[in-house]
Order: C-alpha cells, then sequence, then structure tokens
C-alpha cells in the first residue's frame, strides 16, 4: 500500500519491472486498505463475506438450500475466508464480500445493493467480479431479468482492466485443470437436477476453465479459486442427509484448500517478512559507489522484498507472478546461463544483484548457483550477515543515448540531453505519458517495447503518467515522427 501512500491514485508504477499499470489489479484496494490497514481491511473482508453469507442461507425468502447443513456450511465458508487473508489474497476476499453483498440485493430484490455489490466485487478484484458475472449468467432463466441485470455491473472492473491491461499469463498446471473437472463432475453427480442455476453455473465454471486453460492469459489457474471457498459449503448444504457421502468428499475439498494455506503458513517467521532485513542493504544502496539503477534480487519464498525495497529503489522484478514470467521467462524456461543471465542484466539497466540468505523461490535455485559462482560481469561490492550485493561492472544503467537519467519516480521520470536527439530509457512505453514542463519533445515506444524520447534541442525532459483521452484510446498527442532512430 506504500504505493498510494506515497504517490495517490497513481496509474503507473516505475518500481516493478520497469514499469506497469496499476488500476487493472484493483482498483479499491489500494486506498482502502492505505486507509484501515491491510491487515485490518482483509479481516474486515473476511467477517463481512461471511455476516451476508449467513443473511443469504438463512434470511427469509431464501432461494436455495435446505434447513439442515446451513450451520456446517457457514462455518466451511468462515473457515474458507481465512485462507484469503492468510494466504494474502485480500483483493479478492474484499471482491468476495462486494460480491456476496450482491446476491444479497439480488435475492431481496434491492437494485442499488445488487448494483453497489457487483461494481464493489469487479473494482476491487476483476476476478471476483468475474465469477460474479458467471453467477449472473447461471441465474438468467430461474429469476427474472430484471433482478439479474444489476450483475452486469460486475463488467466495470473488467472493462478498467482492459484499459489498463497488464501482461503475461498465469500459468493453468494440467493436474489443476483436471482436478477442477473432476470437482465440477463431481458436482453434477450430486446436485438435484431442480437446481438449475446451481448445475448451469457448474458448466459455466467448466466451460470457462477449458477456454482459460486451453488459451494462456492472465486468469489461468485462478479460475479453480472457488473451489476452495465455496465447493465445501455448498457440499455442506447439498448433502447434509447424506453424511458419509459428504465425509467422503470432504477429504478431497479439505486437501484444496489447505494446499496453499499450508505454503502460506511455512513463510510466517521468515525474517524477511521484517523491515528491520533491509536495512543494511538499504544503507548501502542508498551511499554505494555509484547511482542506483535497477536491483536484482532473485525471489525469496514470499516474495517481501517487492514490498520493503521497490519503495527505495527500483527492482527489476517484483509481487506478480504473471509479469515475472513475461519479462523474466529465462527464469522459468530452462534458457538461464551465465551468458543470458549477463544479456538479461544489461537489458534490464541492472547495476546491482543483491542475494538474500532466506529461504528462495523455485525460480530463483539456478539463479543463485551462477551468483555463488561467481561471474566476470559480477563484482563483489558489500555484505552484511544477511546480504551479498554484486555490482554490474559493465552496466550501461537505464538510458540509452545523449541523455542522463535525473529522476524515476513512481509514476515519474526525468533525462537530461546533452544534445539533440533520441534516447532510449529502459523503461516500460504508455500511452499515457505526458510532457511536463512544455518542453520540446514527443515521445513513442522504442525497440523491446522500452520509452523512446525524441528532441530537437538539449535540455531536461520530464515525464509524468497521467489520465487523458488520448492514452484511453491509444491516440497519443505525443506520437513522434515515423521510424525515428533509436540509438
Amino acid at each position: 500500500m506504500w504505493l498510494f501512500k506515497h504517490g495517490g491514485a497513481v496509474l503507473w508504477d516505475d518500481q516493478w519491472y520497469g514499469g506497469h499499470t496499476v488500476p487493472g489489479y484493483s482498483v479499491l484496494f489500494p486506498p482502502l486498505g492505505a486507509l484501515f490497514g491491510v491487515q485490518v481491511l482483509g479481516c474486515l473482508a473476511c467477517v463481512a463475506s461471511t455476516v451476508i453469507v449467513t443473511h443469504l442461507l438463512r434470511g427469509r425468502g431464501r432461494t436455495y438450500g435446505h434447513d439442515h447443513g446451513h450451520d456446517l456450511a457457514l462455518v466451511w465458508f468462515s473457515v474458507a475466508t481465512v485462507a484469503n487473508l492468510v494466504v494474502g489474497r485480500m483483493p479478492f476476499a474484499l471482491g468476495m464480500a462486494f460480491g456476496a453483498l450482491a446476491l444479497l440485493g439480488v435475492r431481496e430484490q434491492r437494485a442499488k445493493m445488487a448494483w453497489t455489490g457487483a461494481i464493489g466485487s469487479s473494482l476491487a478484484s476483476p476476478l471476483a467480479g468475474g465469477f460474479v458475472l458467471l453467477i449472473g449468467i447461471a441465474l438468467l432463466g430461474t429469476l427474472q431479468r430484471r433482478r439479474v441485470l444489476p450483475l452486469a455491473g460486475a463488467a466495470s472492473g473488467i472493462v478498467v482492466a482492459l484499459l489498463f491491461p497488464e501482461h503475461g499469463v498465469q500459468p493453468f498446471p494440467a493436474v489443476t485443470f483436471l482436478s477442477l473437472l473432476a470437482l465440477i463432475g463431481a458436482g453434477l453427480i450430486v446436485v438435484p437436477k431442480h437446481e438449475v442455476a446451481i448445475r448451469r453455473g457448474l458448466l459455466l465454471w467448466a466451460a470457462s476453465a477449458a477456454v482459460f486453460f486451453f488459451v494462456p492469459t492472465q486468469i489461468g489457474g485462478n479460475i479453480a479459486r472457488p473451489a476452495t471457498l465455496l465447493a465445501g459449503p455448498l457440499a455442506a448444504m447439498l448433502l447434509a442427509r447424506r453424511p458419509r457421502v459428504l465425509l467422503v468428499v470432504a477429504i478431497p475439498l479439505l486437501g484444496w484448500q489447505i494446499g496453499p494455506v499450508h505454503g502460506a503458513l511455512a513463510t510466517y517467521g521468515d525474517a524477511s517478512g521484517q523491515a528491520g532485513y533491509y536495512s543494511g542493504l538499504l544503507d548501502y544502496l542508498d551511499h554505494g559507489p555509484v547511482a542506483v539503477g535497477r536491483v536484482e534480487i532473485p525471489f525469496t519464498r514470499a516474495h517481501w522484498e517487492a514490498s520493503f525495497v521497490a519503495p527505495h529503489v527500483p527492482l527489476a522484478r517484483g509481487w506478480e507472478r504473471q509479469l515475472d514470467m513475461e519479462y523474466n521467462s529465462l527464469f522459468y524456461d530452462g534458457t538461464l546461463s551465465a551468458e543470458t543471465y549477463h544479456k538479461w542484466l544489461l537489458e534490464r539497466g541492472v547495476r546491482f544483484v543483491a542475494r538474500p540468505d532466506v529461504e528462495l523461490d523455485s525460480s530463483a535455485v539456478e539463479e543463485t548457483k551462477l551468483l555463488d559462482a561467481g561471474q566476470p560481469y559480477l563484482e563483489l561490492a558489500w555484505s552484511d550477515a544477511h546480504w551479498k550485493v554484486w555490482l554490474v561492472t559493465d552496466s550501461p544503467g537505464l538510458v540509452r543515448g545523449p541523455a542522463t537519467l535525473t529522476e524515476l519516480g513512481v509514476s515519474s521520470l526525468a533525462v537530461n540531453f546533452h544534445a539533440p536527439g533520441v534516447a532510449t530509457v529502459l523503461v516500460h512505453f504508455t500511452p499515457y505519458w505526458q510532457l511536463d514542463d512544455g518542453h520540446q519533445a514527443c515521445v513513442y515506444e522504442a525497440a523491446d517495447g522500452w520509452t523512446g524520447i525524441l528532441t530537437e534541442e538539449p535540455g531536461p525532459v520530464r515525464l509524468s503518467a497521467r489520465l487523458t483521452v488520448s492514452g484511453l484510446t491509444r491516440a497519443s498527442a505525443l506520437d513522434c515522427p515515423p521510424d525515428p532512430r533509436v540509438h
């Protein structure tokens, strides 16, 4: 939440992955997280979800379910929501709370409540909004269209995600896909035929899973997330009168829930989760022998470096696996070697590589072997009890061409041109770049997606990412002449 606290409602973040858009991940969670605190907001979202679902199941006019099994379903759901808190899926937890509010509004025929919940779910988490849309489609034909219509508000966050797109794909392992299909198949067996909406929802879920398995997207395996939240409570309701069957079904469902929680709990107590772990590193980078460019930190298991280091210096990587696999594929596709690692460091403008002494992510294993073996282009510059820092001896920094970098803010950058010409800044191009201070220059997308700046006079040029009509339409007023020379 440091991004919102220090930069406000920004569109762009230069501190991760060479620059990436922000709103598509979540519109509501950053300001609310900054206001209440991340953990407090997560707890409030879990409590709100449980309270609203309790009203859904026990309130008058209940549409689905049976009297038996509600208590067990509520207990199961309450425990499942805590998984979001433990795993760190805070935006999704907030989106789920709003989504439950939308369904309550539909059941109670309160359109304003339904619209608010649907829009809120999607702006908190486009993924949660997508599931609300699936539920809305499943309800068509069983409820009047005017009652279901407010759930269309869940498309709002998806529109935001399209306007501010991110790159990369989320893995969807075949075992997850097949397990999900097996779970849905079992659901179709046990769900009574008169529960038309639930059965239709299961079929829509299966169809969506098939699409996201065969078509790489940022959603990927996340389509299976409701299995950890809703499958158990739903089974408890539908199989309340068949306890033996419920017991058999509960075993794999509990295993599905425990998996991610166990992995998250394994990182609790990790030294890298404390700010003090980074104090020596940050002090060195602040007073080091050369100006800081980007810093590469091999992924720790919990990725806390993305939270504690990025507010101070730009990282070559960050928190999001999708972006990491897009921009840093050599750590995943088996192509990592001393030569490809060197090329990657130079192409990303990395000046320092910092290796922590805590447990690392699987993607960092081969990288740390290269570091420990020693490389001719890396010079050990500093170390303490927790860190080793190497200087990339031949790194040219973040600018190519007749200019030097003078500022790299959260959503801004500035260079000083020594002579007229073209410079490439190793920050990703965005159509939302706008010129500040009236300097005569133009900005374009250079090779490899970086930001190119063309000017006919020396002097400073400053860019900041701001919401504009030209940015939204990709018809930027800063377009350069065709085929500018890139140095």
